[in-house]
Protein backbone atom coordinates (compact mmCIF):
# COMPACT_ATOMS: atom_id res chain seq x y z
CA UNK A 1 0.00 0.00 0.00
CA UNK A 2 2.43 2.45 0.97
CA UNK A 3 4.51 1.98 -2.51
CA UNK A 4 1.24 2.77 -4.52
CA UNK A 5 0.19 6.38 -2.79
CA UNK A 6 4.58 6.88 -2.99
CA UNK A 7 3.71 6.12 -6.75
CA UNK A 8 0.46 8.44 -7.12
CA UNK A 9 1.98 11.25 -5.11
CA UNK A 10 5.16 11.65 -7.29
CA UNK A 11 2.60 11.52 -10.40
CA UNK A 12 0.27 13.85 -8.92
CA UNK A 13 2.97 16.49 -8.08
CA UNK A 14 3.26 17.95 -11.60
CA UNK A 15 -0.53 17.01 -11.85
CA UNK A 16 -1.27 19.80 -8.68
CA UNK A 17 1.28 22.43 -10.72
CA UNK A 18 -1.22 22.29 -13.40
CA UNK A 19 -3.95 22.05 -11.88
CA UNK A 20 -4.11 23.99 -9.06
CA UNK A 21 -7.78 23.15 -8.38
CA UNK A 22 -7.74 19.40 -7.61
CA UNK A 23 -5.01 18.40 -5.53
CA UNK A 24 -6.48 15.15 -4.94
CA UNK A 25 -5.78 14.15 -8.64
CA UNK A 26 -9.08 13.06 -9.84
CA UNK A 27 -10.85 16.29 -10.33
CA UNK A 28 -11.99 18.81 -13.07
CA UNK A 29 -10.20 18.35 -16.19
CA UNK A 30 -7.79 21.30 -16.51
CA UNK A 31 -4.22 21.03 -18.84
CA UNK A 32 -3.99 17.45 -19.26
CA UNK A 33 -4.25 16.77 -15.66
CA UNK A 34 -6.77 13.66 -16.66
CA UNK A 35 -4.12 12.13 -19.11
CA UNK A 36 -1.12 12.29 -16.28
CA UNK A 37 -3.84 10.75 -13.36
CA UNK A 38 -4.44 8.09 -15.98
CA UNK A 39 -0.86 7.15 -16.50
CA UNK A 40 -0.43 7.11 -13.02
CA UNK A 41 -3.36 4.07 -12.73
CA UNK A 42 -1.70 2.56 -15.53
CA UNK A 43 1.52 2.39 -14.16
CA UNK A 44 0.02 1.07 -10.65
CA UNK A 45 -2.12 -1.32 -12.43
CA UNK A 46 1.11 -3.00 -13.64
CA UNK A 47 2.66 -3.26 -10.72
CA UNK A 48 0.07 -5.14 -8.87
CA UNK A 49 -0.51 -7.74 -12.43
Amino acid sequence: MPNIIAVMNKKIRPLSIGNVGSPGGPGPPGNGGVDEFNVSIKVIIRGRG
